[in-house]
């Protein structure tokens, strides 16, 4: 939902364009982003992808099975500005037992945008 928000998107990303005006933030932060249903690649959540203007960081799981690591990295390509992409080893969807390794992944990033 995040996405959709910075992106100008109401609620669905199947429009091709943006249906209200893009939320103004620092930055974008996609914890465990679900690219797709499992199972069902064919059904991308990414048509808002290419409006986000922000800076974002993708946090995922090698794992994750609403978005495999080359899945999440090949898709990311359709927005404005590269995201920072980092994946949690061994991880699934849920992240469970990561939680400091993600915290520490977004606090440095969210430090970042400072500089």
């Amino acid at each position: 939902m995040c996405s959709l928000a910075v992106a100008g998107f109401d609620g669905n990303d199947r429009g091709a364009q943006p249906a209200v005006a893009p939320l103004a933030v620092a930055g974008l932060v996609c914890i465990a982003y679900p690219l797709h249903p499992p199972a069902q690649p064919e059904k991308l959540r990414v048509a808002h992808l290419p409006h986000v203007v922000a800076p974002a960081l993708f946090v995922s799981g090698t794992r994750d099975e609403f978005a495999s690591p080359d899945e999440l990295t090949s898709n990311l390509t359709v927005m404005q500005r590269a995201p920072e992409v980092h994946f949690v080893d061994g991880a699934r969807h849920d992240l469970r037992g990561k939680d400091a390794i993600v915290a520490s992944l977004v606090a440095t990033w969210v430090r970042g945008l400072r500089a």
